[in-house]
This record gives C-alpha cells, structure tokens and sequence, in this order.
C-alpha cells in the first residue's frame, strides 16, 4: 500500500512539471495578446484608435470557437489569477481603507458596517481598478468560463459601493438571468420551480458539495440585488426578493449567514428594529469575522435599549465585550451594561468600580478621557455629585489633545457649577471647554455665546456678593469691624508672599540657582516700574516697586523698626514685631481704642473706604445690588434661558426690596419666568397686578395683545415720524413716535421708535432724556441693531463735537420701514413683548459699540393703494412655480376648507398672472380684517397641508380687488410683494 502512494505522488510531480513547461510559451503568448487588445504595443495613436474601432472583441471570437478540456481549463485559469484574484484583493483593500477612515459614535445607534459610502469615496481609485480588471477579464476571456459570472459579480460590488446603482443592478440582474438554471435544449432559463418534496417554488441555484467544486454567483448576485434595490429606494422589490429567498428551501447553507446579514441590513435600514432583531441574532452567530460580530452584537444590544428590552441588551452587550478587540467598543459595552445593572456584579463590585478598573489599565490609556466621563455620567445618575465631579476633572486631566469627550465633561462641570450657582467657575469651564473641543464641532458657536453671558452673569453676581459682604462689615460693631478688616488685609498681604514665593521657585528651577529675596535679585533695567515703556518713575515714587520691595525685606528681614542701624541689636532692643501667624487672635488682643486712624496701613484705609457706613453710601449699595440682581435676571432668562434661576433672582431682589421704585418692571419679567416654567397661578398673578395697579405702564400694555387691525399701519408711522426728522421737525418727530408707541407697545416697534426718540431728543439738547433711552435699548435689546446702535451712541456722548459730527453723518433709519417685518419675524423668542429697563447706575460691565447704521433707502413711488374695506383675496405664491406642485396644493386646500370652513363661502384656485408666475388664490374675503384673520389661521396650517414642501419655497400675502386687478394689468409681482412687505405686519 505504501509503495503504491509513492508512485503516485511522483507521477503527480512529473505531471505538475509537464504542465508547468506547457503554460511557459501559452502565458507568454496571452501576455501579448492581452498587451495587443490593451494598446500596449502600439507606436501611433491614430493606427491604434482605429484598430480598437474595427478590432473584434476577443471574447466573441473564443465563443466561436469549440469550448474543449484543454480551453476550459487554461482560460479558468488565466481568469481566476489574473483578474479575479486581484480584483478581489483590490476590493478588499478599499473597505479595509474605508473602514479605517471611518469613526463611530457609540452613544448613538451605529451604522450597520464600519464604512459608508462617504470614506468608500475615498477609496475610488481601488473601486476603479475593480471595475476596470473585471471589465477587461470579462472581454479578454471565453464567456463559457466558470469564473466569467464572478467578474460580473465584483463589477457589480464596485458600482454598488460607487452608488452607481443602475450599473450594479444591470450586471446582478444579468448574473440573474445568465446562471438561471435552464431546461435542457432550451435557452429560456426557469427563474422559479417547485423543489422537489415540497410545495415552495424556489429561485436559488442548486448548489453541490465538494472541496473542488466551483459555486456559482448567482445566490449571492441575489442577496446583492436586494440591497441594490434598497439603495435605489425601491423597497417593495426588495422586500419581496428578500421574503422569496428567506422561504426558498432550496436556498445554500453556505449563504446562510450573508442572507440572515442581507435581511438584517433591510429592516435596520427601515427602521423596523422589531424586524432587526432575529436576523441580527442569526447573522451574528454564522459570521466569522470577529469584527463584524462584536460591531452586530452591539448594535443589537443598542436596539434592544430602544426597545426597552433590558434582559436583551445586557446579553448583546455581553457578547460584545466577549468578543470585542476594539478597546473603546469594550468600553462602551461595559459602560451599558453598567448603566442597566443596577446591583453589583458576582465579585461584588459596583459596576463603575469595574470601569474604573479599565480606566487604570495601559490598554484603555488612549481612551481615559471618554472613560471618566462615562464614569462621571455612571456617578451622577446614581446622585453622587461629589464623584461625578471628580470623574470630570480627571477626564480634562487625562490626555492634553482636543477631544469630543474632554469638551462634554467641561461642559457638563459648567452646567454642575451654575446650578451651585458659581457662575465664574461655570464660565471658567465653557472657557475650557472651547479650548478642548475639536476645531469642526458644531456647538462652539452657541458655546461662545454661553461664555459671554455667563462672564457678564458672573461680573453681576459679584457685586452683590460683593456689596453683601460690605454691609455685613458695616453693620459690625467698630472694634470687631476693625480686627475683620485687618485680619483681611493680612490675609491678602499673606496671598501676595505665597505667590511671590512660588515666583521665586519657579525662577530658580529655571535658572538653577539658589533663592534670593527678588529686591536683591532684581536687575534695575527690568525692575516692576524701571522699564522704560512701562514708567519713567525714580524707585521710591513707584509704588508697585515699593510694596514688592516691603514684602521681600520683610520676608528676609522681618519685622524691624525705622531707625538708623536697624541691623544692630541694641538699635531694635525692646521692639516686639507682631506675629503674623494669627491675625485675628493679635489684633483681637490690642483694644480697639489703640488702632487709630494714624495706626492704619494704607491698604487697611482703602478697604474701610468702601464699606457702606453713611446712609448715602448704604443706598447707593442697596441700589447697585437691585441693578445686578435684575441684570443677572435678564441674563438668566434671555441669553442663558435659564427661568428657574431667573425667577430666584428676581425674588431674591423683592424679597431685599419689596417695593422698589422698578417695581412694574419686575412684575412684568416674574411674568414671563412663570409663564415659561408653566406656572400660570404666579403668571396670572403677576399679570393682574400689573393690569390692576399700573395699567398705565408700558409693561401693562405690553401684556395686551396687539390686534391684526392695526399691524399694516405700523410703516406708516415710522415713515412719518422719519419724515419729520429729516425735515427738523423734531418736535412733530416726537408726537408721531408717542402716537405709535401708545398704540403699538411691541418690541420690535419699540426699538425702531426708540432710537429715533433718542435722536431726536438729542437734537433738542435733552441730552439726559436720550441717555435714558439709549440706556434702555443697550441694555434690553444688545442682539438688535437698535441696541447696537445705542450702545455706540452712548459710548460718544462723552464728546460733544464728535457726537454732533456723528447725527450730521448718520440716521436712524437702519432699522427703518424697509426693515421692519424683518424685525419683528427675527425677534427672539424670549424678547417678545418684553418691556423696556432702567439704566444701569453702578458696578456693571459696559457692552461693546456696534456699527452705525445704514442709511435710510429711498422710498419708491408704487401704484398700489390700501384700501382696508375693499374685498380682498389671499394669494399663495410657490418658488419655483410648478404646475402639478400647484395642483396638489389646491387640492388639499379644498379638501381643508370642506372639512373645517364648510359654512364659509370661500372658494380656493389656482390662477395664472404669467405662464411663469402661478398662484393659489383664495376669495373672497369682505374686507382687510377677514382677510388678515384668515391668512393667519392657513399659514398656521400650511406646514402639515404642505408636507415635503420647506416652508421658504411658499408665502402667503393679502390683496384688495382694485390691487389685484391692477396687478393683472402691470404683472408686476415683485412690485405688489415689495407693497406688502413695506405696509403689514402678518406675523
């Protein structure tokens, strides 16, 4: 038996020999020919354009020719080796590159494979050379080959992965119908039969086992044709080629788990996670890529999170970890699992005590970071703040590079800080995390603004911290306000020789030399106070220079006395220096009645300089601390939106000053804060009030709803009073801006009308009147031209000439008629109705100038006319126009119209002013109040009547019969829009 193997395996060996000669001369011989058909060989470029002009394709001719055993197996071969192989390879590499450049959120759901079609762009040019190698083997090679429908197959992969959806379609329908199994003698092929003991049809190829056996593309062309067909959003196909393949009986093992894979990615891409799951649970347990497995199991814990399957999630998430060698993917499956596991684990460890654990490990270095801030998320669910907190801190200290997680966790100890109400260490940490966050996020913006705010929140709130510790002092008995006031001023003084000391360290670790007192070391040309840049004073009329110089021979020297020989014993004998180790306890031993006013340092005096003792001085305190707490108010609850903490503000001040004289302007802002926290007892209490006891205060009539009767009126009263003002009638400018102040008591009006008040004032030298004004739109109004605009002028006031030179070069037109409906619409939402402030009087940040306004436009002549009892018409106007867009809006207008205004006479259609200019029109309204009404009330409904329709693609605008028949003659539609604009307020 043994020799027998033995003389096969050396006829095998001369016969691999044989064969191995024999290909030399026919490789070679390909080489050329396939050098040939490439144009490889070619020294003239017109020769060679027209050889492939009139060239045969290589593969018609093989076709001809008899398919014979020698044929066969030399052009599979050829085939398999020199195309197919490496068209795989390239394929491979491109998702292997795509997968690379690819970076997974995994707090969201993830996408189903680690690529998108996004980073397969990137790899186009491998995509390309797939194409271009299965394209050339296709033509190059017989047809009859076994290896033809694979190139068909990487062809159509490579289209698919380029989004060139109808190319891989064509080329897997064509695997489809090429490779369909046929009956014998006929060349129609059967795409479905019953299998046999069964009463399914079945469209799978019939496969056979063997190591040796080659398996057709056709099952697996099929599964890709589904998610071609899924791509080009046709989902009934799809569905039901997946549906026929997961019924067919005759379907092969082998494909089991890509088919499990395909209906997985269907329902996933649908959103029909239900669907997902059991297809999930069977491609994960036959896919063999380790990769792929630990991904789907985390993905299917995630879905088992949104479908609240708790007991599914922990074991996907298990899974995960188990088969995870992605460190973050590990994490985050152990983040989940301890974020569900509310009990300890069986060695009796918390479950962020594990984590911790990770975060310690080298493995997860690169991903501390995000581990602590898990941790800290972990911690603050479970209402250990003080943890949290720590976690946080040590996620900004994990690593010194930009990253996602760092700017959550400086976000998050922002947020922490402000509900402690520490708003500088909250504006400290939006600082931070501005500084860590990655350059493309797309929250620095709004972080920036929140920075803003919360730095001017913070310089409030210090004032009255500030003015409180104050007056505490004051109230103090004098003795014991003096022992404070020296144990602070000590205090302050032992602050300054630690920092000068860890300057003295810090100076020797980086020159290397011993420490020496500063006013010994210090080199006279770059002495604080010596540069000549800096002061020009001697030594001893610095006083920066002086005080460091005290410090520093005090701290060599100590205390000594100024006498002559002071470094003599018997000049010092009998002097006691006091300690300086407890103030409190030193000073407390000294009567008060020995502390003079002579006795006092300099820096003592200036702190009892500003504590509040006269009665002049504690209002002035009382006032600025009413000022910032309602600054901070405004603060909170426009720019931070922050209402909670607003309303606390605002009480805090009523509660310090139960009637001040700002009283209706509080009410009215305690209003807004209860009406957006949902408490309409406090609203309506507040309202009444306000309603009640200051009806005639403009905070009350902001509370009264502005009716749609006087809205087209508005541009006319501006342009009036502009008119005036241009023409110095500046006492006519007044009335015509109190006219529509008293009758328009809206924001948007009130800061047009205002600033050119304040102007205007200004002419007539009521300089204290403007600045009360301009006060009030800077303060109220910083994100409006308006606002920004006083700002400036406030800034200037200061100069006469330069202030005179100012209103000769400028107006208050910037904002005028041309502007107002833009005003109004780009009202913020926490501004509306909202009512003018008192100027700020003392310890509060000035705001920034703003440019001056633009000159006013020219008004254009227009032939158009109001007339408010002429019947009137609501157009609708859709950009572009479209006639069959046109259509279905009517339509679902009248359909509207039936079921909610059926015992209207309105009546809708669709009218043609130009063959370009079409519009919907709705008739007929009696007069301009109906009409107005009505706009309303559709343009409220237009968004759910028009889904798929963005809401600038149409408007709605209202228009009298005269004006509607003039716009039939002059077609001017532009024209009529600008009229609209210019005379009405719809919204």
């Amino acid at each position: 038996m043994p020799r027998m193997v033995m003389v096969k395996w050396r006829f095998f060996r001369l016969s691999s020999l044989w064969i191995y000669l024999f290909l030399i001369p026919l490789g070679s011989a390909a080489q050329l020919n396939l050098n040939q058909v490439l144009g490889g060989e070619q020294n003239n470029a017109a020769q060679q354009d027209s050889i492939y002009a009139t060239m045969e394709v290589p593969a018609s001719k093989l076709a001809t020719k008899k398919f014979t055993l020698t044929r066969r197996w030399y052009q599979n071969l050829v085939t398999h080796f020199n195309f197919v192989y490496n068209a795989r390879q390239n394929l491979q590499k491109a998702l292997q590159m795509a997968t690379g450049l690819h970076q997974d959120d995994y707090t969201r759901l993830l996408d189903f494979y680690p690529y998108s079609f996004a980073e397969l762009a990137q790899a186009s040019s491998l995509l390309d050379s797939v194409i271009f190698r299965a394209s050339v083997g296709i033509q190059v090679h017989d047809p009859r080959g076994k290896w033809i429908d694979d190139l068909y197959l990487l062809f159509g992969k490579a289209c698919y992965y380029e989004q060139k959806f109808t190319e891989a379609e064509r080329a897997f329908q064509f695997i489809n119908l090429r490779d369909a199994p046929a009956v014998k003698g006929e060349y129609t092929p059967v795409i479905g039969s019953l299998a046999e003991g069964s009463t399914q049809i079945s469209i799978a190829s019939p496969e056979k086992k063997g190591f040796f056996y080659h398996h057709p593309s056709r099952n697996e062309a099929l599964l890709w044709l589904v998610k071609t067909y899924l791509a080009e959003q046709q989902t009934a196909k799809a569905r039901a080629l997946l549906n026929q393949l997961l019924d067919d009986p005759r379907f092969p093992s082998r494909l089991q788990g890509s088919l499990y894979e395909t209906a997985a990615f269907f329902y996933y891409q649908l959103q029909q996670y239900d669907e997902t799951i059991p297809y999930l649970r069977k491609a994960i347990a036959l896919q063999t890529d380790k990769r792929l497995q630990s991904r789907w199991a985390y993905l299917l814990g995630q879905i088992g999170l949104q479908q609240k399957d708790t007991n599914l999630a922990i074991a996907a998430f298990r899974q995960a970890t188990r088969l995870s060698h992605e460190p973050l993917l590990e994490f985050y499956a152990a983040y989940q699992m301890a974020l569900l596991q509310q009990t300890p684990s069986g060695n009796g460890m918390q479950p962020y005590e594990q984590l911790a654990e990770m975060a310690r490990k080298n493995k997860y270095e690169r991903y501390r970071d995000i581990i602590y801030h898990g941790l800290a998320q972990i911690a603050l669910s479970h209402s250990d703040t003080a943890k949290g907190i720590g976690y946080l801190l040590s996620s900004l200290h994990a690593q010194t590079s930009p990253s996602q997680a760092r700017g959550n966790s400086a976000i998050m100890l922002a947020s922490l800080m402000m509900e402690k109400k520490q708003f500088l260490l909250a504006a400290n940490y939006l600082d931070t995390a501005l500084q860590v966050l990655p350059g493309n996020d797309p929250r620095r913006d709004s972080l920036q603004e929140q920075l803003t705010a919360m730095k001017a929140l913070a310089t409030q709130m210090d004032v009255v911290y500030r003015q409180d510790s104050l007056q505490r002092l004051a109230a103090l008995p004098p003795d014991v306000r003096m022992q404070k006031v020296h144990a602070i001023w000590e205090d302050i003084l032992a602050q300054q020789r630690r920092a000068q000391r860890a300057a003295q360290r810090e100076a020797q670790q980086n020159a290397g030399q011993p420490a020496m007192p500063a006013v010994l070391t210090m080199n006279p040309a770059s002495a604080p106070g010596n540069q000549p840049a800096a002061s020009g004073n001697w030594y001893f009329n610095n006083p920066d220079l002086k005080a460091s110089g005290y410090v520093a021979f005090k701290q060599l020297w100590g205390n000594r006395p100024l006498v002559d020989n002071w470094r003599r014993a018997a000049a010092i004998r009998g002097f006691e220096p006091p300690s300086t180790a407890n103030p409190t306890t030193t000073v407390s031993a000294t009567p008060s009645s020995v502390r003079t006013d002579s006795a006092l340092s300099m820096g003592e005096r200036t702190l009892l300089a500003n504590i509040p003792l006269t009665p002049e001085q504690l209002k002035a305190s009382d006032d600025s601390i009413s000022q910032a707490l309602l600054q901070a108010a405004r603060i909170l609850d426009f720019q931070l939106h922050r209402p909670d903490l607003a309303k606390d503000a605002l009480n805090t001040l009523l509660q310090r000053t139960p009637q001040p004289a700002n009283y209706p302007e509080i009410a009215y802002l305690l209003f807004l804060t209860y009406s957006q926290l949902h408490d309409t007892g406090q609203a309506a209490y507040y309202r009444e009030v306000l309603l009640k006891n200051y009806a005639q205060t403009e905070y009350a009539r902001a509370l009264t709803p502005v009716t749609p009767t006087h809205t087209f009126r508005l541009s006319t009263l501006y342009d009036s009073a502009y008119t005036c003002y241009e023409q110095q009638r500046y006492s006519e400018t007044l009335q015509w801006i109190q006219q529509g102040l008293n009758h328009h008591p809206a924001d948007s009006l009130q800061t047009q009308f205002s600033l050119l008040q304040a102007m205007a004032l200004l002419k007539l030298d009521r300089e204290d009147s403007a600045r009360h004004i301009l006060q009030t739109l800077a303060l109220q109004y910083p994100q409006l031209p308006a606002g920004d605009e006083a700002s400036r002028i406030l800034n200037v006031l200061q100069h006469k000439q330069e202030l005179i030179a100012r209103l000769e070069s400028s107006s208050p037109g910037a904002a005028g008629k041309d502007s107002i409906a833009r005003e109004v619409t780009s009202q913020p939402a926490s501004h509306i109705n909202g009512p003018p402030v008192q100027p700020q009087i003392a310890d509060t940040a000035a705001r920034p100038a703003a440019q001056p306004p633009r000159p006013p436009q020219p008004v254009v002549a227009t032939p158009y006319a109001l007339n408010e009892k002429d019947p009137h018409f609501v157009i609708m106007l859709i950009q572009p126009s479209d006639a069959d867009l046109l259509e279905a809006a009517t339509q679902r207008f009248s359909t509207y119209l039936h079921a909610h205004a059926a015992d209207s006479s309105i009546q809708v259609g669709p009218y043609a002013l130009t063959p370009t200019q079409t519009m919907v029109v709705f008739r007929i309204f009696p007069d301009e109040n109906h009409a107005l009404e009505f706009l309303d009330r559709i343009r409220a409904t237009a968004p759910a009547l028009l889904k798929g329709l963005a809401t600038r693609d149409y408007a709605f605008y209202i228009i009298s019969r005269s004006n509607f028949i003039l716009l039939n003659q002059t077609k001017d539609l532009n024209g009529y829009v600008n009229f609209f604009n210019d005379n009405y307020i719809t919204q």
